[in-house]
Order: structure tokens, then C-alpha cells, then sequence
């Protein structure tokens, strides 16, 4: 057996499997990727949302996530204006984040800042999207190091768990389960 260079020790073909079984229970698509040794990846519809999940090889930031990433994205029907970065308080990550242009830092919840950092260019989007249940499942997910990155940035939305920590489908229900409590509360309030 060839072993894939891009996934190695078939941690590539677990993460396939995977995502095969999140594709035949929530009624999506496994599609395949052209790439040689690259992963599949699924899309389903949520509340009318196209909804794609994939593990990849992390190429967008590298040595900061990681060498491997799950995402969970969808784009919305209409631009939200707003910027919106949730991450890990000790990432490095979470500096370059204050890069983005009209964002800053917003406080609201001590327990919650202690872990992750927010930034947004509006505080009362931030307030209002970050109920007190979504504040707790985000603790728990850094708690048990999975790290979570927010990022709702105009007509995009992604939750990702860098350096993989899934490895199993409890796992993948959890992240995904994650990405709808922020869908279903933005459809609430009427953004999307």
C-alpha cells in the first residue's frame, strides 16, 4: 500500500470514512477532489443553507494550525457588513487576527475572555450572537483543546478546529452541532 503523503499513517482515510458516515446521516453529498491523496469532503443543506465540511492539509496559516484542519463553511445569501473572529486566547493566530481592518477586541463575559478572544467591528453584533450557550460550548470545545476559530467575515462563515482533533463521530456531531447553534442563532436575529 502506497502510503499518502499528504495524510500519513491512512489518517487521511479515517477522515474519509468519517465524513462519509456525517454525509449518509444528515442526508448530504461525499464529494470527491480531483487532487491525488486529497480527502473528500461533504455538503449537505441546513435550513436552506449549503453546508460543506472537509479535513484538509492546512495550507492557509500553516505552521500556526497546524498541519491538518476541519472546517465547517457556508456562504450566506446576503453579506453580513459586520467582522466577527472568534479564537483561542493563546494562539498566535489570534494577533494576526487584530489585523483585519476595523476590528477590535470586545469584553463581555470574564470566564469566556480568559479562553478566547473576540474581535468584531460591531460590540452589540458580538453581544448578540455570543448567547450564554454558545459561550459554554465554545469554553468546553478550548477546555478539551480543540481550539475553535470563528470567523464571519461578509457572506462567509467558518468554524475551524485546527491541528485535527477529530477522531471520531461524536467528534465531527460536536463541530458541526457547534457551526448550527451560530447559524440558527444568526437566522434568529435575522442576519441570514
Amino acid at each position: 500500500m502506497v502510503e499518502n503523503p499528504f495524510f500519513p499513517s491512512g489518517k487521511g482515510l479515517k477522515q474519509s470514512e468519517l465524513l462519509k458516515q456525517q454525509a449518509a446521516k444528515r442526508g448530504g453529498i461525499l464529494h470527491k477532489r480531483k487532487m491525488p491523496f486529497a480527502t473528500p469532503y461533504i455538503s449537505f443543506i441546513y435550513h436552506g443553507m449549503s453546508i460543506e465540511v472537509e479535513y484538509q492539509k492546512n495550507r492557509e496559516y500553516d505552521s500556526l494550525l497546524g498541519d491538518s484542519i476541519t472546517k465547517v463553511k457556508t456562504k450566506f445569501s446576503k453579506s453580513i457588513v459586520k467582522k466577527f473572529v472568534v479564537c483561542y486566547r493563546d494562539m498566535i493566530f489570534s494577533e494576526m487576527q487584530g489585523g483585519i481592518i476595523g476590528i477590535k477586541e470586545i469584553k463581555n463575559n470574564r470566564a469566556f475572555e480568559e479562553k478566547l478572544l473576540v474581535k468584531c467591528t460591531d460590540e452589540n453584533f458580538a453581544s448578540d450572537i455570543l448567547t450564554a450557550d454558545i459561550q459554554r460550548r465554545l469554553i468546553e470545545l478550548s477546555e478539551q483543546n480543540y481550539y475553535p476559530i470563528i470567523k464571519i467575515i461578509g457572506d462567509n462563515f467558518s468554524l475551524i478546529i485546527p491541528y485535527n482533533r477529530l477522531e471520531s463521530e461524536d467528534e465531527y456531531d460536536l463541530l458541526i452541532n457547534t457551526a448550527f447553534m451560530f447559524l440558527d442563532r444568526l437566522r434568529l436575529l435575522g442576519y441570514i
